[in-house]
């Protein structure tokens, strides 16, 4: 009787040890990833790079010497980020960054509107006599001088991408484009929070832009300029930019863990280049 107990036990414990060893087996597809970098991987990834952030190929001699610059340690993300911010250091990298924001948002509008837009205003408020027409006029000109001064700005390293990215949208032809307040505002919430405003958000926000006290986040203001403010200061704007980047050059939505990194990382330290950089730099990147 106590050898058939004793060989009832061994063979449940035996059953048991046999079913936790089958959990332990890793299917074929889930295997990891294969990380290994080829040549032919890092050459497109020279070119690739080049492209997002000086929206060229390489010349043969940057191409060797950004060779042999990654070949050192293929594998090490620190030079990677390296040869990202060389690349980002050149005026041209800031150049591609106004041009993809226009895109987005003015329909690819060229610098030499700058010119044309500020000479046809002048003109105009030299010879209006309407004193209404005049004010408006002038309010136009007053947000197209510090549109270009910002982007000045940005090109010299002294402005903000956001602030950038804030003064672009109060350029007249956004308003050309998205006619109308209400078309203003949902604009602005699509391009930057990926999403329609809810009923109460596109009210409040409506108010304030045609220059009635509005509530939005919690803060009163009365004015087009204080709603982007308000707007830009909120971290869906953060998250916004994270799903942008991480969709144009990874071809894919953030996960939850990135969106939450990198939104914090924005509001506490990073920049745009930052983003960027952690983005370009990523081995999912370089494989393409």
């Amino acid at each position: 009787m106590r050898n058939i107990v004793f060989f009832s036990a061994f063979t449940i414990l035996l059953l048991v040890s046999l079913t936790s060893c089958s959990r332990s087996v890793i299917p074929v597809n889930q295997l990891p990833a294969d990380s290994t970098i080829t040549d032919i991987e890092l050459e497109g990834y020279v070119n690739r790079s080049h492209i997002a952030i000086l929206n060229r190929k390489p010349t043969n001699s940057e191409l060797v010497s950004h060779l042999s610059q990654l070949a050192v340690d293929r594998y090490n993300r620190d030079i990677r980020r390296t040869y990202i911010e060389g690349l980002q250091s050149t005026a041209d990298s800031k150049w591609v960054a106004w041009k993809y924001l226009s895109d987005r948002l003015i329909e690819g509008t060229d610098t030499s509107y700058f010119t044309q837009r500020t000479d046809q205003l002048d003109y105009l408020i030299s010879t209006t006599s309407n004193p209404t027409y005049k004010i408006y006029l002038m309010e136009q000109r007053n947000r197209l001088s510090h549109a270009i001064g910002v982007a000045n700005g940005w090109a010299a390293g002294d402005s903000a991408y956001t602030t950038m990215t804030m003064w672009m949208i109060q350029l007249p032809i956004y308003d050309e484009i998205n006619m109308g307040t209400e078309n203003f505002v949902v604009s602005t919430y699509n391009h930057f929070y990926h999403r329609y405003p809810s009923q109460n958000e596109l009210l409040e926000a409506s108010k304030m832009v045609d220059g009635a006290y509005g509530n939005l986040f919690g803060s009163n203001a009365n004015s087009r300029l204080a709603f982007l403010k308000i707007f830009f200061e909120q971290d869906e704007y953060l998250q916004g930019l994270v799903i942008s980047n991480t969709e144009m050059y990874l071809s894919r939505n953030p996960t939850p863990v990135e969106s939450f990194e990198y939104t914090t990382k924005l509001r506490a330290e990073w920049d745009f280049l930052d983003l960027q950089n952690e983005l370009l730099s990523s081995l999912e990147y370089v494989k393409g």
